[in-house]
């Protein structure tokens, strides 16, 4: 073969080369999925504008965001969403042989009122159960989350160094071997199990919300953070992972839990552990084990906050400086030392056995609750208690209790206890105050100018001046001795409750905005309410009441007024009333007939000669006994074929003699 034949037949071959090459780099990808095809060309990578994908065109990409949520739509960043709906499945991917990065994420969550597309055609159309990787080698970063992915295989992307698949319905996942995956996020899916052990640099972990009863992560030393909570795991043995910093293990079946010596944080609450072992661990800063079943707890770490409630424990030692945050409510502590942990901002040691609690070295500590003990001595002192804002200390047995320095207490709640004297003359920035069943004679609130809630129920009070309180919108002063209460000056009232005093009269024309009243087990004979247009609920029974007027009280819903001496009740102005409870009174005539929002009647006990239940389809308790002279009680015809189901279900109760009738008296 001459040169010349030689160097044609070369130049034919590279043209062949070059046409086959060109041919190859301008075939048009497959993608079936109108919105897949969409979305990729309304992100630009339709380079020749033909409307297609080439096969050149998909290799230049590195990076796809195809994620889906209700921007997309609001801002017209999906313009084709109305005609193509939602990406449902991802036929073509294989052809980005250079993908770095796939984001296809649904976030998009019945936005249908901003789309104007009913429920059906979103919930139709937002979830991807499929996708084949095999051909994207290069992926470093898959994001999948919210989609209906069964499995998901990734033996083929040995460069995934992030994963994020929460919210499918994931029964396996096949990592294969990824030795660059650090980070795998798989909550909220329906894995049993979990096989970690060869993607050995995972240092982050979370499987949150799954159904797993067993996790294999024998060489995941690189571990740092691991969150496994709302699972079934029965144990888990971490001490050998040395660079475990943060656990979260929270609502597994646990009763076995090892860690090592680096941790930071740990949360295992609700589990069945009976052992924690911080021996040699220096770190811990935060830990949260709640409802387990430990019974004793030594920690000479760091900690910062710590919650062991609802445990066993009797037996506890914290040596911490730095602890602010300390939660041991619902043990079987007989003693509490906090004098290492000067730095205390915040102590709930509620349903315990404590009979003392010294706090004289806790001069941070600005919240107490340490309700249902049994204290009868709790040291606060003067300068070293100062910041206290809220003190609860109900349910115990204290009989004194100084609090005349703590300047800036706005929340005091001491109820149920045995005081028999209590001076809050000096804390002028309390808002709330609750003293009631202890054996107070006398209650001095006229520094308390700030003072919004107080209840001073059950003591021994025969006088109450709250003169001197203008913004109390919440008042209980009840079971006391009380003959006269003034609330002319306290015009935001909203809930009053003097029940079972000795009350003669009182006057509310001042307080429009009373919504509540409780005033029964008094000794009024009257009781003018024209003025509370805003009241709803009324309990005023066991008095002396020959009369009522409620015809201004539009907004009322519940009225109870039973064990009066009323011969005459007018409700046909409370259209709203849902309650009425009138027995044990001197009436002969009652009409309910504008009342159709009624529930429940209680009216046994009166004169009642006549009742008509027609108008009230919405009873659902109804009694009448009692009334002598009540032969017939009118009801239409639904509720006259209801009969039975009436008096046995609904508790419909008249006399024997009584009958249900159609033949109303209007």
């Amino acid at each position: 073969m001459d040169s010349y034949n030689y160097f044609l037949m070369k130049i034919c071959t590279i043209s062949s080369i070059l046409l086959l090459s060109l041919k190859i780099h301008s075939q048009t990808v497959t993608i079936p999925d109108k919105a897949f095809l969409s979305r990729l060309i309304h992100l630009g990578f339709d380079k020749n504008k033909d409307n297609q994908i080439q096969q050149s065109e998909a290799e230049r990409i590195d990076s796809l965001n195809l994620e889906t949520h209700s921007e997309n739509v609001i801002y017209s960043s999906y313009p084709n969403f109305q005609e193509d709906g939602l990406i449902k499945e991802l036929t073509g991917i294989e052809a980005f042989t250079n993908l770095r990065y796939l984001n296809i994420n649904n976030q998009f969550e019945f936005y249908s009122s901003l789309t104007n597309q009913p429920h059906e055609f979103i919930g139709n159309n937002k979830l991807i159960t499929e996708i084949d990787l095999s051909k994207n080698l290069l992926l470093e970063v898959f994001l999948c989350n919210g989609n209906q992915l069964k499995t998901l295989n990734l033996q083929a992307n040995t460069h995934l160094k992030e994963l994020h698949c929460s919210s499918n319905e994931l029964t396996a996942i096949d990592f294969g071997s990824l030795p660059e995956l650090q980070k795998l996020i798989c909550s909220e899916n329906k894995l049993t199990t979990l096989n970690i052990s060869h993607v050995p640099a995972l240092n982050y972990l979370d499987c949150t919300n799954n159904q797993l009863t067993s996790l294999i992560y024998t060489l995941n030393t690189q571990l740092k953070d691991v969150r496994l909570g709302f699972n079934q795991l029965s144990q888990l043995d971490l001490s050998q992972n040395k660079n475990l910093y943060w656990l979260n293990c929270e609502s597994n079946a646990l009763t076995v839990l090892k860690f090592g010596s680096k941790l930071l944080s740990l949360d295992c609450s609700r589990n069945q552990i009976e052992n924690l072992d911080f021996t040699g661990n220096y770190s811990l800063f935060f830990l949260k084990c709640n409802n387990n079943r430990i019974k004793r707890l030594i920690i000479t770490a760091p900690v910062r906050e710590l919650n062991f409630s609802y445990n066993f424990v009797s037996k506890y030692y914290c040596s911490s400086p730095d602890l602010i945050k300390l939660n041991c409510v619902s043990n079987n502590l007989s003693e509490l030392s906090l004098s290492e942990n000067k730095a205390l901002v915040r102590l709930e040691c509620t349903m315990n056995n404590l009979v003392k609690l010294d706090l004289s070295d806790n001069h941070h500590l600005d919240y107490l609750v340490c309700n249902k003990n049994k204290l009868i001595s709790l040291v606060l002192t003067s300068q070293e208690n100062s910041k206290l804002k809220l003190i609860s200390c109900d349910y115990n047995q204290l009989k004194s209790l100084d609090i005349t320095s703590l300047t800036n207490l706005e929340n005091l709640y001491c109820s149920s206890n045995k005081l028999k004297s209590l001076d809050v003359t000096h804390n002028q920035a309390l808002v709330i105050l609750h003293c009631s069943k202890n054996e107070l004679p006398e209650l001095d609130c006229s520094k308390n100018t700030y003072l919004q809630k107080l209840d001073c129920s059950s003591n021994q009070l025969t006088q109450l001046d709250v003169s001197k309180n203008p913004l109390i919108d919440e008042l209980a002063c009840v079971a006391n001795q009380l003959t006269v209460l003034n609330v002319n000056l306290n015009v935001k009232l909203q809930t009053l409750r003097c029940t079972h005093n000795e009350l003669t009269s009182i006057d509310l024309s001042e307080n429009c905005f009373l919504r509540n009243m409780s005033i029964n087990n008094n000794q009024l004979k009257t009781l003018e309410i024209s003025n509370n247009n805003q009241l709803e609920y009324l309990s005023c029974e066991h008095n002396n009441l020959e009369e009522i007027n409620t015809t201004q009280n539009r907004a009322l819903k519940i009225l109870s007024i039973y064990n009066n001496k009323l011969s005459t009740l007018d409700i046909s102005k409370n259209s709203d009333l849902e309650q009425l409870s009138c027995q044990l009174n001197k009436l002969t005539f009652l009409d309910i007939s504008k009342n159709q929002d009624l529930e429940s009647l209680f009216c046994w006990g009166n004169n009642l000669t006549t009742l008509d239940l027609s108008q009230n389809m919405n009873l659902h308790t109804v009694s009448t006994e009692k009334n002598p002279k009540l032969l017939k009680i009118c009801v239409n015809q639904t509720q006259l074929k209801e009969t039975k189901r009436l008096t046995n279900e609904l508790y419909w109760y008249k006399d024997e003699k009584t009958q249900w009738s159609l033949e109303c008296f209007r």
